[in-house]
C-alpha cells in the first residue's frame, strides 16, 4: 500500500543548487517502526543526504541514500506529529525546467506500533520546481519611444526562451529622459 501526500510547499532551485525536503506526519496513530522509499525523478534530482527529523531522535534510524530508503526502529510508540526525516537533493545539470513531486512511500508491511500491530499513516512530501538560471539575450527595441509615447524593448532567455519586456521613455539628443506633455502642462 502506498500512502503519500503533498503539503503544497514548492521549493525552487536551479541546476547545481540544493534543496531540502522535510517528510512529516500530521495524523500519527503511534508507531515504533517504519520503512519508507523516497520517490523522485532521478533524471532531474540527485538524493545526496537523509537525516533524521525530530520524531526519530531516539531509537535506531537507518538511511540508505543510494537506494533512497529509510527505516526506523524503536521500542516505544512515537505519537507526536512532526518531521520523520529530511532529504537533501541537488538539481542535476540538464534537468528540464518544471515541477517534480518528492514523496516517501510507506512500506505498510514494515510499519507497526510497539505492540507489533500494523499501523498506517501518511508521510507528507513536497514539490521541487527546477527553474532556469537565465542567460539573457541583448535588449532589442521593439517600439521606438517618441516625445509622446513610451517605447518598448524585450530580451529572451537563451535557455528557456522566457521573454522580458520593458517600457522605456523618450530621450533627447543628450540622452536625457524627457517629461511627456500632458493636458495640464507642456513636456
Amino acid at each position: 500500500m502506498v500512502l503519500t501526500c503533498m503539503t503544497g510547499v514548492v521549493f525552487a532551485a536551479e541546476a547545481g543548487e540544493t534543496v531540502t525536503v522535510a517528510f512529516t506526519v500530521a495524523e500519527n496513530p503511534g508507531f515504533a517502526t517504519f520503512a519508507a522509499q523516497i520517490a523522485y525523478d532521478t533524471d532531474a534530482l540527485e538524493l545526496t543526504a537523509v537525516t533524521k527529523g525530530d520524531l526519530c531522535q531516539s531509537g535506531i534510524f537507518i538511511e540508505n541514500v543510494a537506494k533512497g530508503k529509510v527505516s526506523y526502529i524503536n521500542t516505544v510508540d512515537i505519537t507526536a506529529t512532526g518531521t520523520l526525516f529530511v532529504a537533501t537533493f541537488t538539481v542535476k545539470e540538464g534537468a528540464e525546467i518544471g515541477t517534480y513531486d518528492v514523496v516517501a512511500n510507506l512500506d505498510t508491511s514494515s510499519t507497526a506500533n510497539a505492540n507489533y500491530e500494523p499501523v498506517v499513516f501518511v508521510i507528507n512530501g513536497d514539490t521541487v520546481e527546477v527553474t532556469c538560471a537565465h542567460s539573457w539575450s541583448d535588449w532589442t527595441v521593439t517600439k521606438e519611444a517618441t516625445a509622446t509615447e513610451h517605447g518598448e524593448g524585450e530580451r529572451y532567455c537563451l535557455t528557456c526562451l522566457e521573454k522580458e519586456t520593458v517600457i522605456h521613455v523618450w530621450e533627447d539628443e543628450n540622452g536625457v529622459y524627457t517629461k511627456y506633455p500632458t493636458c495640464a502642462e507642456n513636456g
